[in-house]
């Protein structure tokens, strides 16, 4: 649907809550959306150009002025409760978001943009967030909607003048992320920008594993590495010559114990590791499998190594649809399908909230009283538009199951440590075992067996037992 395909109304503040509530509207529409603004006190109501005939007739969209925010939505929550929030009714937008995005005639993004990367980074950032476990095959779909990864990607499919859009929703989820009424996220925007600008940057088509890892290393080693001996173990991850590169899976993972062994090792003492770390260990683990296989092997480093997902996303998402096992493809691909719908603006938004509401309740109402308030698709959880067609879920911090954002996790670093050290001892004797069998396997013709046959043994026991009897 096209911005010029709707009909705008006006409507005296007064009745506004009639006509939300579906009553008709009796004057002729107006085509300018200026004019109906002018007329409505900065409040204009859209209508498809198929205006039905019927008493029961909704908009599907309001447009506020945003000088006039403040007083329209001040207004409508005091006067008229119950038509607040004005977006149960029909998806509400600024006139300043209407200008910038909607009503430029709309351009495809240039053909660089792979939805199945971006599902891929949001897949990242849901395992990323820690609380669903590893099995990928079972995961709630319906939790992409809580990944900043979402918005992002979903204004960066709908709008055009992107650099304008994603530095604006960049900013806006940086602002719904400090707000003290949610609760603390484990993954931040501020450690999501780099996964989005590589992801921005990527070519249309898919990369080899080794260009992928290069992309997200090399960086690296042009910038200061901390600890010091992080750089040797790059280089090594970056050698297509070394042990990571090499066919057999037991060498690969050998080399990532290693790996992790080292960084962990440097992390220990604190209760963030360093980018670099959290890259390193992603791209070993994504090494390992050639792919996204080998997922569980971050699972076992510990808690506070969760963020290393986001990473591995990426570099899932660079190579393509080959390179996914079947619990990651299936899963990147059922997110895939909501990032890439266009969105029809005279449609409910799906949101609990508009951005120019949720503004508006941010820097007027303090505390979470009126999020708890509002009506929601979750009692624990606000849905906010951060852009026209890109929503964010946020839990509410007041509720059973919000992380305080005073939360300390000082207390878990021991923890970690022991449970990767545990983990890593198991895996190696996992090792050494299968080795075991493989050198015990081949016999040489002739060579007597190890084990007793059955007549053998039925004497030993025999003896056994006649010599305990004359003891």
């Amino acid at each position: 649907m096209k911005s010029n395909d709707i009909q705008w109304q006006s409507v005296e503040r007064s009745k506004l809550p009639d006509v939300l509530f579906g009553r008709r509207l009796s004057g002729l529409p107006v085509w300018r959306l200026g004019d109906a603004l002018a007329k409505g006190r900065g409040v204009a109501l859209g209508y498809l150009d198929k205006y039905e005939e019927g008493e029961y007739c909704p908009p599907g969209l309001i447009v506020i002025e945003d000088s006039a925010a403040v007083e329209v939505l001040s207004w409508v929550r005091t006067y008229a409760p119950s038509a607040f929030p004005l977006n149960q009714f029909a998806r509400v937008i600024s006139l300043a978001d209407w200008e910038h995005l909607i009503e430029r005639p709309f351009q495809p993004t240039c053909p660089a943009q792979r939805s199945d990367l971006w599902a891929s980074i949001v897949l990242g950032e849901l395992l990323a967030q820690g609380d669903l476990g590893l099995d990928i095959a079972s995961f709630p779909l319906s939790r992409y909607t809580s990944c900043f990864s979402t918005a992002f990607a979903r204004s960066m499919t709908i709008h055009s003048s992107r650099r304008e859009v994603l530095r604006e929703c960049s900013a806006r989820l940086a602002q719904v992320e400090d707000d003290e009424a949610f609760s603390r996220r484990s993954v931040s925007v501020r450690r999501l920008e780099p996964v989005w600008r590589i992801g921005d940057q990527t070519g249309a088509r898919p990369l080899e594993v080794p260009k992928v890892v290069e992309m997200v290393l090399e960086p690296l080693m042009a910038g200061s590495v901390e600890p010091r001996q992080l750089r040797g173990l790059i280089e090594e991850m970056l050698d297509a010559r070394g042990v990571f590169f090499s066919d057999s899976v037991e060498s690969r993972v050998l080399a990532f114990q290693k790996l992790s062994a080292n960084v962990v090792e440097a992390s220990v003492h604190t209760n963030h590791p360093s980018e670099s770390a959290l890259v390193s260990i992603a791209a070993g683990a994504f090494l390992v499998g050639r792919g996204t296989s080998h997922a569980f092997l971050l699972s076992r480093l510990g808690r506070k190594w969760a963020p290393a997902f986001i990473w591995f996303g990426l570099m899932g998402g660079l190579g393509g649809q080959d390179i996914w096992e079947q619990s990651w493809s299936l899963a990147v691909k059922g997110i895939e399908k909501f990032l890439r719908g266009r969105p029809d603006w005279c449609q409910a938004s799906g949101a609990d909230l508009s951005w120019v509401e949720y503004s508006w309740i941010s820097r007027q109402l303090s505390g979470t009283k009126a999020f708890l308030e509002l009506p929601k698709s979750l009692p624990s959880a606000v849905t906010i538009e951060i852009m026209p067609g890109a929503i964010c879920q946020l839990r509410l911090a007041a509720e059973p199951g919000g992380v305080p954002r005073s939360l300390n996790v000082a207390g878990s670093v021991d923890a970690d440590r022991i449970d990767y050290e545990l983990r890593n001892t198991l895996d190696q004797l996992a090792i050494l075992a299968t080795r075991a069998r493989h050198l015990l396997m081949p016999r040489i013709p002739g060579q007597m067996s190890l084990e007793l046959d059955n007549s053998e043994a039925e004497q030993a026991k025999f003896t056994q037992s006649r010599r305990r009897r004359r003891l």
